[in-house]
């Protein structure tokens, strides 16, 4: 072996690299045991303990270097949020609304319809792109210099500047409000207190990535990163000078109703009159029957009538109630004008919103609703007047001029307020408006909500001002981290969310760790039996592998996922499967009668490009992967990539060091045993001759897949289809029919329940809202939620206790996580997703045509391929529903398919390279002999390097959790069909062309 002393270097480097990236996670895990200590169960007092030392030496590495907590916190593994818990938003910043406020808000309907239009078209192309194309089909003669020459865009923007150096500086303007929100939000993010918190700008487009671990208070966190803070100070109206437009609404809005209900009546009547004779007298008798049973329903119960009555009379005060005394029916002196159920909210929006509605109040009227219930027992919110004095229709006094804003303490109770201070221009400008609404009332605003509304009684100098609301101290700190951080360019949404709770997070480690303890036993079990001694040198090296893989992905600051540890447990399985293809190798050598010496030099030598090729394929799909995926897809890539790369340094290297350490000394190197040694040797099977009989037990298989991808379809997850997902634990067995329907009844919509693991644990997934972007719909949706399950837990649980997943008896209960994918963001998984696979495909016939210089090997490769991912897709089509677990096509369903690509053409590879070989030794066999050879010489390799495969996989799907499971039985199909198809479709495909080439080319001449 050359270049030992290289090898030995680079191994020995590797591993004291690893040994002190992996010495920091060591270090912090001992930190936060002595700190759980200390709590006593205590979170709190864990959590105080924990941030005192935070700056303090802990790590004192050979005495060279001291590391303080945080630091060796920063170089630990990264644990990801389906592990430790917490949340991971992707925030988008509406550069629509940006450009709306670059034109000054522009009512040209060419440029609102463009605007429209873009927001339709591909969304892999950046916004502004598309508004430029859609404003050039729109109105191809028109100039944007006209609706962008606005006095803030006048020095850069001239009348005669054209349409693309226009959409220049909006580019511009918008990458410079994504960079400035980015800050915003970071500062933010740094002032809530979150360890290991992190915020990256994802490349070309205008969203942000926010992880957050450990967070317990989701609705917190959705506040301050979505909050614009744009603080306004308004005048306000009297109520009793806006009850009169109420009265003349709740009277327009019941004329509106009369109408459509006339209409109704007319059509109805209509449809009588042509209904045919025969029909009259049963017609008759249902009329009577229908009248006698409204008699007998008003007999029993007159209130719900008399409900009915008023909702007819009055259908705006129903839903809205009038700040009025309710003796006298005189409005209260307040400005706040009404009050209404939080769900009842959109309703009085959508009347109040209508044409014929709107033009009954006085145009300088602005109704905005307060942020807090004024009742949060029956979650009321009250709905204010609002004065717009300015002809531009913005705010007298803005959050631009605030300087600082800290939270206080306001009252004995513990409530806590908002102070600001303002600057020069700001002090002057609220001592005006204070001195000149002295005995009324000025809203203070943020994000169109009403965050208070005081008396003025008095002008207010010097430029002090406070917000009050019976805040808590973290909605007070919250609020006044926002104002201080600055105002954000543009609306920021929240366009996909993940929940994790931390209990579930440390159930998804004890499940991952099961399954990676169990996996690696089973390998080194499964390769000691069958390889004998051979089989320990592979064993070490594979405790090599796993060593190197943690210590590199710490070293790379990766971040470990459940999907990542599947991933890093299949590259056991398939860092093995290269000892395997040597091993055979070598045998194969043993019985051609060589010395050891010779069997091992020989044995790597001929499988060394098999086990490249196999590498190679399956890493580039990784990469696909990587590139396409997301958060915990890409975990399992990072993974998968990194253990396959450091597999070729063990299994090649590592073990042929092993192997020159045992001939120093002399000792026996057995290869297998009595039982394993003949395995396989023996097979003669004419695979060309059967061929065209497996051809169709593929074909009728992939058929009752079509035919089932039609009757049945998939179940596609919200990855797909947008939405979000809840699963919810009980104490006890529930129905998911039962809940179902009180779902339903809660949202007024049909959501999907599934059993999710044992029959305590559901998954609801919902449509409900999904298109509703304001900030707080999330909430809302929750509540829902839980208002709908509520009733079904043995012991009462609050809304508090559901969100947190603990309940006050210790009892783990509750929404155990959650997920929110946007429709715009579904959509591009789909484009992504097709894509991936597009590509993995189009690579692998790429690198097999180039490896072997034969494009009709690579053709069979990819069909084989493609059988195998319709195979998988048929199981998927046949059984969702019907299995015990969940079978939704999502992201890991794709990650699923790419990894079958990449390890099914692996077996492919080491067949079509004994092909290759055979061409050379034996020129004179025909190809069909050369071909039946080669599969039946290397069937137990493909054999073996399966078995270890499903070995491991099939440990994962009982150990790894109900999260892995529909993504593992994927795998464990795709392993068991790809190996099936390696040998009977991709290379007799491959032999098919070839063929029928060859009969062309003598036809041809023939001819001739």
């Amino acid at each position: 072996m050359r270049n030992k002393g290289a090898i030995k270097f680079i191994a020995i480097a590797l591993a004291l690299v690893c040994v002190y990236q992996l010495s920091f996670t060591y270090v912090t895990k001992q930190v936060e045991k002595k700190a759980k200590a200390y709590a006593k169960g205590d979170s709190k007092k864990e959590f105080h303990y924990l941030d005192s030392i935070s700056t303090e030496s802990v790590y004192n590495f050979l005495w060279v270097r001291k590391y303080t907590y945080k630091e060796c916190k920063e170089r630990e593994i990264n644990l990801g949020l389906d592990l430790k818990g917490g949340m991971d938003v992707t925030l988008e910043v509406s550069v629509v609304d940006l450009i709306k406020s670059l034109s000054n808000n522009s009512t040209d309907p060419s440029f609102l319809k463009a605007l429209e239009m873009a927001q339709t078209m591909d969304a892999s192309i950046d916004f502004i792109t598309r508004f430029g194309d859609s404003f050039e089909k729109v109105a191809p003669n028109a100039r944007l210099a006209a609706i962008f020459n606005t006095v803030e865009l006048r020095d850069r923007i001239s009348f005669n500047s054209s349409n693309k150096d226009v959409l220049s500086i909006i580019r511009k303007e918008a990458d410079g409000a994504i960079k400035n929100s980015f800050n915003i939000i970071s500062t933010r993010i740094d002032k809530f207190g979150v360890a290991q918190a992190s915020i990256q700008r994802l490349q070309n487009s205008g969203r942000l990535l926010v992880q957050l671990p450990g967070v317990k208070e989701p609705e917190r966190v959705r506040k301050l990163l979505q909050g614009t803070a744009n603080l306004e100070f308004w005048e306000t109206y009297e109520n009793s000078e806006i009850y009169p437009f109420l009265t003349a609404a709740n009277a327009k809005i019941k004329e509106l109703q009369d109408a459509e209900n006339s209409l109704k009546e007319a059509e109805k009547n209509t449809l009588k009159t042509t209904t045919k004779e025969s029909n009259k007298k049963e017609s008759t008798e249902k009329g009577e029957d229908l009248v006698k049973m409204l008699k007998e329903k008003e007999a029993k119960d007159t209130t719900s009538l008399a409900k009915n009555d008023i909702a007819k009379n009055f259908p705006l005060f129903t839903i809205l109630s009038p700040n009025i005394d309710q003796r006298t029916g005189q409005p209260h002196p307040s400005n706040l004008i009404g009050h209404s159920h939080s769900k009842d909210t959109a309703k009085v929006n959508q009347y109040l919103k209508l044409a014929q509605v709107r033009s009954l109040f006085p145009r300088d009227l602005k109704l905005l609703w307060g942020v807090k219930a004024i009742d949060k027992k029956e979650s009321i919110y009250a709905l204010w007047a609002i004065k717009v004095t300015n002809r531009n229709g913005k705010a007298p006094l803005d959050g631009g001029v605030i300087t600082d804003a800290r939270d206080e303490i306001a009252d004995k109770k513990g409530s806590s307020e908002v102070s600001m201070s303002m600057n020069a221009e700001g002090s002057r400008i609220w001592a005006r408006l204070t001195g000149d609404n002295v005995g009324k009332c000025i809203a203070i605003v943020l994000d169109n909500y009403v965050y208070s509304s005081p008396t003025v009684n008095g002008e207010i100098k010097g430029g002090r001002s406070s917000i009050t609301g019976g805040f808590s101290i973290n909605e007070a700190k919250d609020l006044a981290n926002v104002l201080k951080s600055g105002k954000l360019p543009a609306p920021a949404k929240i366009i996909q969310e993940e929940v994790v709770g931390p209990s579930l997070g440390k159930e998804a480690i004890r499940a991952g760790l099961l399954s990676f303890l169990f996996a690696f036993i089973g390998v080194l079990l499964y390769m000691q039996l069958y390889y004998n001694r051979a089989g320990g040198v592979a064993n070490i090296a594979l405790f090599a592998n796993v060593f190197f893989t943690f210590g590199v992905m710490a070293s790379l600051g990766a971040v470990l996922t459940l999907p990542g540890i599947a991933g890093m447990v299949l590259t056991f399985a398939m860092a093995v499967d290269g000892n395997v293809i040597i091993y055979e190798r070598m045998r194969e050598e043993v019985r051609a009668a060589k010395g050891m010496q010779l069997v091992i030099k020989d044995g790597y030598h001929h499988a060394l490009s098999a086990i490249i090729d196999g590498h190679v394929t399956t890493i580039l799909t990784g990469i696909v992967l990587y590139i396409f995926g997301s958060g915990p897809v890409q975990g399992f890539a990072t993974t998968l990539v990194i253990g396959l790369l450091l597999s070729l340094f063990t299994s090649i290297l590592i073990s042929r060091l092993v192997f020159e350490w045992i001939q120093k000394h002399q000792w026996h190197i057995n290869l297998g045993n009595r039982f394993t040694n003949e395995t396989f040797t023996k097979v003669n099977i004419d695979f060309i001759g059967i061929r065209k009989i497996l051809y169709v037990v593929s074909g009728v298989i992939i058929t009752i897949g079509i035919i089932s991808l039609v009757v049945r379809g998939m179940s596609f997850g919200i990855d797909f289809t947008g939405g979000r997902t809840y699963v919810v634990r009980f104490d006890q067995s529930v129905s998911t029919q039962d809940i179902r329907v009180s779902l339903e009844k809660s949202m007024g919509d049909v959501p999907e329940v599934k059993t999710f693991g044992p029959d305590n644990q559901v998954k609801i997934t919902t449509k409900y809202l999904i298109k509703d972007n304001s900030t707080h719909t999330d909430s809302i949706v929750e509540q829902k939620v839980f208002d709908g399950v509520k009733t079904y837990y043995k012991t009462p649980i609050t809304f508090k206790e559901f969100s947190a997943h603990e309940s006050e008896h210790g009892k783990l209960v509750g929404r155990m996580s959650s997920q929110k994918v946007g429709p715009t963001v579904a959509k591009e998984m789909i484009y992504k997703a097709f894509m991936a696979v597009f590509f993995g495909l189009i690579i692998i016939f790429i690198y097999i045509t180039i490896r072997f210089k034969n494009w009709q090997f690579g053709l069979g490769g990819v069909i084989s391929l493609f059988h195998d991912s319709m195979v998988v897709i048929t199981m998927f089509t046949l059984f969702h529903g019907i299995l015990p677990f969940s079978l939704e096509v999502d992201q890991s369903f794709i990650a699923a398919i790419l990894t079958i690509i990449g390890y099914s053409i692996m077996d492919t590879v080491i067949i079509f390279d004994r092909i290759r070989e055979y061409r050379e030794i034996h020129p004179k066999w025909n190809l069909k002999d050369n071909i039946n050879a080669a599969i039946n010489s290397t069937l137990g390799r493909t054999i073996n390097t399966s078995g270890i495969t499903l070995v491991v996989l099939i440990i994962i799907f009982i150990f790894g959790g109900e999260i892995l499971r529909g993504f593992i039985f994927a795998l464990l199909v795709g392993v068991a069909i790809g190996t099936y198809s390696s040998v009977f479709n991709a290379t007799p495909i491959s032999y098919d062309i070839l063929t029928w080439q060859e009969r062309r080319k003598a036809k041809n001449a023939l001819k001739k």
